[in-house]
């Protein structure tokens, strides 16, 4: 057995959205996450902080209310940080037009994934965060050993 330091799984992950209640209802309403525990804490500096944790299978996101100040300052596209998170789906052509009848609009249309057997999508959630959805294809997954590219211009490393 492999030594480990006791990390099991990915638990969360945290969100800071620039309007909480239309976040809320786009992760339950929209993408079917159900409602976890909502909090509003009252800091010591006197400030609070709002949190609603949304629940898909056994996938939690929390989504803090972001302070006025996050929301007026400027994204710095070169900043180093989450680039996106990816749902799985399992009809991309399905789910893109559920989503469309929301008035969800794609950031990225679908397309065949360039490291895995598949289609990749993204969208922008209501604070401008960027969601990839994922279809594996062809019994392609994470734990796929076997996988080789499909493309001449990707390169399977060592």
């Amino acid at each position: 057995m492999e030594d480990t330091v006791g990390i099991v799984r990915v638990d969360h992950i945290e969100l800071l959205a620039r309007d909480l209640e239309k976040s809320l209802t786009f992760y339950v309403d929209i993408l079917g996450f159900k409602r976890g525990r909502r909090t509003i804490s009252l800091r010591d500096d006197g400030s609070r902080v709002e949190q609603a944790c949304v629940v898909l299978d056994d996938f939690m996101i929390e989504i803090f209310q972001a302070s006025s100040e996050a929301i007026v300052a400027a994204w710095e596209s070169s900043s180093v940080g989450v680039k996106t998170f990816a749902l799985r789906v399992e009809d991309m052509s399905t789910t893109k037009a559920a989503l469309q009848t929301h008035g969800v609009v794609f950031s990225r249309e679908p397309s065949l994934g360039s490291s895995f057997e598949g289609l990749r999508a993204e969208i922008l959630d209501p604070s401008g965060i960027s969601i990839e959805l994922r279809e594996w294809l062809k019994g392609d997954n994470y734990h796929s050993h076997s996988w080789s590219p499909s493309k001449d211009s990707v390169t399977l490393l060592p």
